[in-house]
């Protein structure tokens, strides 16, 4: 489910609802800073657990009650995810180089300039995952969409499509 409200306002609306999940914010412009930004915060029965604001290189901004006073006032664009049972994990989780499965919440986006030739180099796999990254998909719903066959060579296929430059994390 999609909100476009400030922190203020669906936290408490959450809160009285008693959610368990995660929101994410895939382009925040965090004022003063000329790099949009990714926001994520998990909830459990209403309560804010993590919170972190990371760059898109995956350099982390703030987190914990610095991350939430910042986003606080910002109207954004956030993304609902109910956990379906307990959240796999309640501490903010920590920037790695390569795409994990503790990284499932990212959401790669393609540059703006891309190498065509680099493109029509690529598998037909790595066709099909860069066909599915929008800006708005995680690599959690990216992975889903892939057949059980390709998932395990997703986190390949997206560290070989930021080294050639198709994408950022």
């Amino acid at each position: 489910m999609e909100y476009l409200l400030d922190l203020t306002t669906l936290i408490p609306m959450l809160a009285r609802q008693q959610q368990s999940g995660e929101l994410l914010a895939p382009r925040v412009h965090v004022p003063g800073l000329n790099e949009l930004c990714q926001a994520h915060l998990d909830l459990v029965d209403g309560t804010i657990q993590s919170c972190v604001i990371r760059t898109m290189t995956g350099s982390i901004l703030a987190q914990g009650d610095n991350a939430v006073m910042v986003l606080a006032n910002l109207v954004l664009k956030w993304n609902w995810n109910v956990y379906q049972t307990e959240p796999l994990a309640s501490q903010t989780p920590r920037p790695k180089p390569q795409v994990s499965r503790d990284d499932s919440f990212l959401i790669p986006y393609k540059l703006e300039r891309i190498n065509l030739a680099e493109l029509n180099t690529l598998s037909r796999t790595h066709r099909k995952v860069f066909g599915l990254i929008d800006g708005t998909r995680s690599t959690k719903r990216i992975a889903e969409l892939l057949s059980p066959a390709e998932r395990p060579e997703l986190s390949n296929i997206l560290l070989d499509l930021r080294t050639k430059g198709l994408i950022v994390l």
